[in-house]
């Protein structure tokens, strides 16, 4: 039982993920992206980190994962925040290409990746413990929705990947690989 609930909680951080990419592809590459950017990883990285406790351990693997990623952006948004005159200019044209927005994308689909990945092997080791006389029924009405989330989270993953794909190239084949092997084990 306490596995389902770490379970649960690390693909609600999943849909967290997809939920602010869904938000950072609204808005267009002006002035403000980099201070929405910079306030979402913010927030993602204080929720990630109130929550880390309550993950399974491969969850926690992944949070950790999740967290330096987010640092990273931050630590370079810092950076140009920091900049002056030109040097500020051209850090502010990174955002037309592959820059912070896609940093994120693909930071969040690593997690989202890893979570899927993590979680099929919960659900079947639950299953396989369990043995041939089934779930007893009120923990099987605890996977389903861990399962359908699992399911929809893959529906966006691919979504994701696609878009990766045609906004990124060579720089997403990374998140694209992660993304493939989720698919490929279901």
């Amino acid at each position: 039982m306490e596995v389902l609930g770490a379970v649960a909680a690390s693909v609600q951080l999943a849909q967290l993920c997809y939920q602010t990419q869904q938000r950072l592809r609204q808005l267009s590459p002006d002035r403000e992206l980099i201070g929405i950017i910079k306030a979402e990883c913010e927030r993602m990285e204080m929720t990630v980190e109130a929550q880390r406790d309550n993950l399974t351990p491969e969850g926690r693997e992944a949070s950790i994962h999740l967290g330096k990623g987010l640092k990273d952006i931050l630590a370079s948004i810092r950076k140009l925040e920091r900049r002056t005159g030109f040097a500020r200019l051209v850090g502010r044209l990174e955002l037309q290409g592959p820059g912070f927005k896609n940093r994120l994308d693909i930071v969040l689909l690593e997690y989202q990746s890893m979570i899927a990945i993590a979680t099929d092997a919960a659900v079947k080791s639950i299953r396989d413990r369990v043995g041939p006389e089934g779930l007893p029924a009120e923990v099987e009405q605890q996977i389903i929705p861990v399962q359908s989330a699992l399911a929809s989270l893959r529906e966006q993953n691919g979504e994701l990947e696609a878009l990766l794909r045609a906004n990124q190239g060579i720089a997403s084949d990374i998140a694209i690989e992660l993304s493939t092997i989720i698919v490929n084990t279901a």
